[in-house]
């Protein structure tokens, strides 16, 4: 069975999902052609690049190069679509008018991309714009192959958010299976006019088997409690409530504590001012990138991670995020909040605490009862290994999707 696996860039560092769900499919005998719109971090991923072949798999949907070039491209994919279906071209062109969220160029550039490689039997699209465009191409016949699309977080809060409820009105009409990674994200497609017999929830995972479960012992005398984030530093990943619940902490003058944030983005420089107003530069450290190894450093020598996501200002949010798994998975107790799909993971007083978005003073009170609580940090550990490993392991998951996508194709 063939499969036409469509993404945004691949492959890329930040979605480290997408290549467990490739290797996996993989791994089943899949046969797969992956059709991202741009490259990614192909460079910080080789090792898994040379196991798996990967550059043999790979097209890109042709929107690289200079503007002149894509322009005299997109000219050249519509005389020869013109030329070969005529009818269809004008029936794309129909649809793209009366539904202007549908991009035309990329319509023509995703077709141009599935007709240069072997035909597939399934389409299978991370996120929802990537779905959209595929079921175009089904609504008017220049396609006819299932359709399965993931939802993992922004493609169901900032693209409605940005273009409106009916967004994906093409997408469900000639769909097949909407994959969201969260039952929060379910409730929301069927609020949005998805039919709940097309959705099914699969969570993304991680591979429990390379994350050592490790029961944390209270901190030797004179040592900190050592608090972890791992996150793009970004509005919605919530850092700046997280700085100040750990001030508080310290204020209170009852434990030792350091805060390591590890990751990059565009608020770098705004939370490092932060940290130096609210006084916490002894505390509080911006680690910055690091690769896959020392992440996981950083997670074996943590007492406790924190997660305080929020909506961001946009109406971004998060899905349920992979690190999160790969915390508990190693016996870390968890604090985060009631954003989104989170709570399916962190479930309160069952594998961590949560407060409410934004609320610094819930924030404060988790973390000063997870270190006056050395047992209550072991008990939630264990239990957040057991969950993972119940729930949210990419091996049993992948066996699971492929069985749901062989359905779609025998169905």
């Amino acid at each position: 069975m063939r499969i036409a696996f469509f993404c945004t860039r691949f492959p890329c560092v930040s979605e480290t999902f997408v290549l467990s769900q490739l290797a996996g499919l993989l791994d089943q005998g899949f046969e797969i052609d992956v059709h991202a719109i741009q490259p990614g971090d192909g460079d910080v991923l080789q090792p898994i690049f040379r196991k798996y072949g990967l550059e043999r798999h790979i097209s890109y949907r042709g929107r690289t190069g200079s503007v002149i070039g894509r322009i005299l491209a997109t000219l050249w994919l519509i005389l020869c679509l013109g030329v070969v279906s005529p009818l269809k071209l004008l029936a794309l062109a129909r649809l793209v008018r009366t539904v202007p969220e549908i991009n035309f160029v990329a319509a023509l550039f995703t077709l141009k991309g599935l007709k240069s490689r072997p035909k597939a039997d399934l389409l299978y699209a991370h996120f929802g714009p990537n779905g959209q465009v595929a079921a175009t191409l089904k609504a008017v016949g220049l396609i006819d192959l299932p359709i399965v699309t993931v939802f993992h977080g922004f493609d169901v809060t900032l693209v409605i958010e940005e273009w409106g409820p009916r967004y994906y009105r093409v997408l469900f009409e000639h769909g097949d299976l909407m994959l969201p990674v969260s039952k929060e994200f379910k409730r929301r497609l069927v609020t949005l006019g998805c039919p709940a017999a097309k959705i099914v929830v699969h969570h993304m995972g991680v591979d429990i088997q390379t994350l050592t479960f490790k029961e944390r012992k209270d901190p030797k005398p004179g040592c900190p409690i050592k608090i972890l984030a791992i996150a793009r530093l970004v509005e919605k990943k919530g850092i700046a409530d997280g700085i100040s619940a750990v001030a508080n902490i310290a204020a209170m003058g009852k434990h030792a504590i350091v805060f390591d944030i590890v990751g990059d983005g565009v608020l770098r420089e705004e939370l490092d001012a932060f940290i130096k107003k609210t006084e916490c530069s002894n505390l509080v450290t911006l680690v910055g990138w690091k690769d896959q190894d020392a992440v996981q450093e950083f997670i074996e020598s943590a007492d406790i991670y924190l997660a305080p996501s929020v909506t961001a200002a946009n109406g971004d949010e998060e899905g349920i995020p992979v690190v999160l798994m790969e915390a508990a998975a190693t016996g870390l107790p968890l604090v985060s909040t009631r954003h989104s799909g989170i709570p399916e993971l962190v479930r309160d007083q069952e594998t961590g605490l949560l407060a409410n978005e934004h609320d610094v003073p819930g924030l404060t009170s988790a973390l000063e009862q997870l270190c006056a609580d050395g047992e209550l940090r072991r008990q939630l550990g264990r239990n957040g290994r057991n969950l993972v490993a119940r729930e949210f392991a990419i091996d049993s998951l992948n066996t699971k999707l492929g069985k749901l996508l062989q359905g779609q194709v025998l169905s």
